[in-house]
């Protein structure tokens, strides 16, 4: 395939895809975080975005010029320094919700801490100093900026022919089976193997098929199969969190003076998460098995 029908095709598939649009909407909660950092929601909508472009742009990668692993690649730094700074957010929001659950947990125990005081404010602190040191070398309008060749392909007339039209949308049919093959030989490797390694590698898979599949099929897409990805990646991301909260805690603890009351603290958060942790774990073989 020359590269002229190369360009075509992809122009004709980011479109679909609605690439430019989704390059332009990260842009623009970029810049929206740089203006005010203590928008998290901002933070988690941006992490969330960067996710399903970089998805969209590895599904149809074969089709990009050789600068294009260099694009992908950008994506990536952009999406993991942010989604580093997100985890303490994250473990944040997790105190929230043991706070808000005390009166469950006091059912149990009634020595539990009714709140986590020291905690939060050392994660909110360990926080702050994150996104303003990644503010502090982030730049407006970045993401276009970096992705400025991409978007000059990607804006070009590509008026394709009925048969060139075929060829694209075939192309891309392979490339979501492909991903399908290698979700589903994964999802049979989790029968035997539950390790954090082969978990972490699984929620990738299921992101990032997940992403590009709803953003292709559209109304087309398997309603069941979007469900089942769906409840699949949201106990894979509890369980994520959970593992993460905790390293996080750690990492905190690690730079704090530690007395008695934080002490206690820390150890009502653990039980907790670990806790919710075994609950998920549970749900995660029958999530596994209706993707089978």
């Amino acid at each position: 395939m020359s590269e002229e029908n190369c360009y075509q095709m992809l122009g004709y598939l980011a479109e679909r895809g609605q690439v430019v649009k989704q390059i332009e909407i990260c842009n623009t909660l970029w810049n929206g975080l740089l203006d005010d950092l203590q928008q998290n929601m901002l933070l988690r909508d941006l992490c969330i975005n960067l996710r399903q472009l970089r998805s969209v742009m590895l599904l149809l990668s074969p089709l990009f010029p050789p600068e294009g692993e260099e694009w992908r690649e950008k994506m990536k730094a952009m999406y993991m320094a942010l989604g580093n700074v997100r985890e303490y957010d994250v473990a944040y929001q997790a105190c929230g919700k043991y706070e808000a659950h005390t009166e469950e947990l006091k059912v149990d125990n009634e020595d539990i801490c009714s709140e986590l005081p020291r905690l939060k404010e050392l994660l909110q602190k360990e926080y702050n100093e994150r996104i303003i040191a990644w503010a502090s070398i982030a730049e407006k309008n970045c993401i276009t900026r970096e992705m400025q060749l991409c978007l000059e392909i990607l804006n070009k007339e590509c008026g394709l022919s009925i048969e060139d039209e075929a060829k694209a949308n075939a192309f891309l049919q392979a490339r979501l089976q492909l991903w399908g093959i290698k979700l589903y030989n994964k999802l049979q490797e989790m029968s035997t193997d539950h390790s954090v390694v082969q978990l972490h590698k699984l929620r990738v898979k299921v992101k990032r098929f997940r992403y590009a599949y709803e953003v292709y099929m559209g109304k087309d897409a398997d309603e069941a199969l979007l469900q089942g990805l769906k409840e699949l990646q949201d106990v894979l991301g509890a369980l994520h969190d959970s593992d993460r909260n905790l390293e996080i805690v750690d990492e905190v603890l690690a730079k704090a003076e530690i007395d008695e009351a934080l002490a206690k603290e820390v150890a009502c958060f653990k039980a907790w998460r670990e806790t919710k942790k075994q609950q998920r774990m549970k749900q995660l073989q029958p999530a596994v098995l209706q993707l089978l």
